[in-house]
């Protein structure tokens, strides 16, 4: 279970949360007080036990961001604040340790050797070695407890303590560095010369002299300055920690490096909660003040320790406005430089595309956020993954507009994806439709008499009902209107190589009008030049049925049959004389011109595809004219004969290239004997 694989239905106080995070990263304004602020609020209402743990830790992170920003801010190292964050979260009563007492009463030089924990093994062997062993046992816990009272910073406790149970010149030197440290805290000044020499001749002869007791030792090497002498009794990341600001603030002895610290911090956690690992790991890197490490990729962090849905939303939540606020602290343009945390920003926002989190605007507010490249995948699938109307759909558009996205590159990736879509259920059911209405007639490409040719057809349909779908993602954005006749011009091609000349007309036909007067678009020759084959195909289908229903008088008296046929002649002459009409234009024109086109050989799809188009169709409709005159030369006032010479050089001008095309559908030969034969139904 990663924090990719389950999406949460966040409670109503999360998405509160999330609201109002949200707002502060619309508002560019994410300070890290106010979202330590913002979460403290959730944690107050949270029921779940392992989310209001993360929230803790996260309420606690962004306070030690903000001392960060304070620190960089002032220049100053502001040690205090980092001590006080470093504070242990609860109390510790270590109780105070009862001083052993003799089988006999000591004199009173002993009394004094014990004072100073000196001892003379010399005397009364009979309890000397019970004794010592209870007195070094004293000595660890009272300094334990002299050790835990620095740790929590309870400097008046630890002045009236060593008051009570130090010797007098030992407790002055307890309150000589209780009271500096206190100064330092209130008035931020360095340690004083003269007092900083005075405890540390001190501490020095005192660390050698307790080098059995860890307690002991760890008390005088932290008032010493020397860290590697305080770290053997720090059994926690924070307590680690808060040894090396302490020694620093005092200006330690130790060249123990912040980096090595914390290093030895993350050995101490190797055992303890996932909660607390996974933030330690923040926490080091902003005290390292290399949180952009975070950018470098998700592998730097795991995500498999929460397993119920909020913590995992409050996961995601919380490594988003992290990357955020790093990408802002380091002035990152993620709009040129390609980072990886990406990944978390779109891990947060593709949960509010969920039914039981959905908000659209946070989504798109984040979306804005991400790189490029990845603003246009995530804002792309959520679009054409939305199961809403088409006014709903118009809302989100806009809200990406609103949000600065590229809504031109979003559509037309939403568009794409479309097309791509596999459920061809509704374009089966839309086709059977058509067919019914159509009664099975007026199709004169649709092959029924083949399994293959029925297949072929039904998979062309279910395309062009997809084209259909996805077509109105482009129609949305008027800087696509020229995608619109690159995409249809694809699929156009496409269908012409199957024949399928009924799917072409019918994307034609979904296809919006331009207006000539407007800019040139993309495409467009290539789209003119499919909707004049369209218009000679349909034309001379009508011709050729129409020539068909020529109707013939029973006898010489049959004048309803003569009434018909005048009908007829007149109606075949105006067909025909606009179907020649079209199919010269349509071979005049240079649709697709060959010159431009690669060789056979080429690896340019596109261009073979035109090419094989050409050559598929053009000397089609050259035949077609053939015989329109062939078949029509009694009704027609011209002499047919007279418009070989415009044919010949139809066929032969190297303007039109219609000669490269005839022969390369090999046509040429049977196109010849066609034009030379004296036989005009040759």
């Amino acid at each position: 279970m990663t924090l990719m694989s389950i999406l949460p239905s966040s409670s109503q106080h999360s998405q509160d949360l999330d609201r109002a995070v949200g707002n502060l990263v619309d508002r560019a304004c994410l300070l890290p007080s106010k979202v330590a602020q913002l979460v403290d609020e959730r944690l107050t209402s949270c029921k779940c036990e392992q989310e209001a743990a993360f929230l803790r830790e996260e309420v606690r992170t962004w306070q030690l961001l903000a001392i960060q920003s304070r620190c960089k801010a002032s220049g100053s190292p502001c040690y205090q604040q980092w001590l006080e964050w470093l504070l242990p979260r609860k109390t510790i009563d270590v109780g105070t340790p009862t001083r052993p007492k003799r089988k006999r009463m000591a004199t009173s030089s002993e009394m004094r050797r014990e004072m100073s924990y000196q001892f003379d093994m010399d005397s009364d062997e009979e309890d000397a070695h019970d004794h010592l062993k209870d007195v070094l046992r004293y000595i660890d816990q009272h300094h334990r407890k002299i050790f835990f009272m620095m740790r929590q910073h309870h400097w008046d406790d630890l002045i009236t303590y060593t008051r009570q149970t130090e010797q007098p010149s030992r407790a002055l030197l307890f309150e000589a560095y209780a009271r500096q440290t206190q100064r330092i805290a209130d008035e931020d000044v360095p340690v004083d010369d003269d007092v900083r020499d005075t405890w540390t001749m001190a501490c020095k002869r005192l660390v050698e002299e307790h080098r059995s007791s860890e307690f002991a030792t760890a008390v005088y090497g932290l008032m010493l300055g020397d860290l590697t002498l305080v770290l053997p009794v720090c059994n926690s990341w924070e307590s680690v920690m808060w040894a090396f600001y302490h020694t620093q603030m005092h200006n330690g002895l130790t060249d123990t490096t912040l980096d090595e610290c914390l290093a030895v911090a993350d050995s101490r956690d190797k055992d303890g909660d996932a909660t607390r690992r996974f933030f330690h790991r923040i926490q080091t890197w902003i005290m390292d003040d290399h949180l952009d490490r975070l950018l470098a990729g998700p592998a730097s962090i795991h995500d498999d320790q929460w397993h119920d849905i909020f913590t995992l939303h409050a996961a995601r939540r919380f490594m988003a406005l992290i990357v955020l606020y790093v990408r802002h602290q380091s002035g990152k343009d993620t709009s040129k430089q390609v980072d990886h945390g990406d990944v978390w920003i779109a891990d947060y926002a593709v949960a509010f595309q969920q039914p039981a989190s959905f908000q659209p605007t946070l989504l798109a507010i984040y979306a804005s956020h991400m790189h490029h490249d990845k603003q246009i995948d995530v804002y792309a699938q959520f679009l054409h993954d939305f199961d809403g109307d088409a006014d709903e759909i118009e809302l989100l558009v806009e809200l990406g507009y609103r949000n600065r996205l590229d809504m031109s590159a979003i559509l037309r990736q939403v568009f794409y994806k479309s097309i791509q879509d596999t459920d061809e259920d509704a374009a089966m059911d839309e086709k059977d439709e058509d067919h019914a209405m159509t009664g099975g007639d007026g199709d004169t490409t649709r092959g029924h008499g083949a399994d293959g040719e029925m297949i072929e057809e039904n998979e062309s349909f279910a395309r062009v009902s997809r084209f259909q779908n996805a077509l109105p993602w482009l129609l949305r954005s008027n800087e696509l209107f020229g995608e619109v006749f690159v995409a249809s011009n694809t699929l156009i091609r496409e269908l012409l190589l199957q024949g399928q000349l009924d799917a072409v007309n019918r994307v034609l036909q979904m296809l919006p009008a331009h207006d000539d007067t407007q800019a040139p678009l993309e495409g467009m020759d290539e789209h003119i030049g499919y909707v004049r084959l369209m218009q000679c195909h349909q034309l001379y289908t009508r011709w050729n049925t129409l020539r068909k229903q020529e109707p013939t008088p029973k006898d010489n008296h049959d004048l309803a049959g003569y009434k018909q046929l005048a009908k007829w002649t007149t109606d075949m002459m105006t067909v025909t004389d606009e179907t020649e009409s079209a199919l010269l234009d349509f071979l005049r024109t240079p649709w697709l011109p060959a010159d431009t086109l690669p060789t056979t050989t080429s690896t340019d799809d596109t261009a073979n595809q035109r090419n094989a188009v050409r050559v598929m169709y053009r000397p089609t409709m050259f035949t077609n004219l053939l015989r329109v005159y062939r078949k029509t030369k009694h009704i027609t006032s011209a002499n047919v004969r007279e418009k070989k010479p415009m044919l010949f050089d139809l066929l032969a001008s190297t303007k039109y290239d219609l000669y490269q095309d005839v022969l390369a559908a090999s046509s040429l030969r049977s196109c010849l004997v066609s034009l030379c034969s004296d036989k005009i139904d040759g």
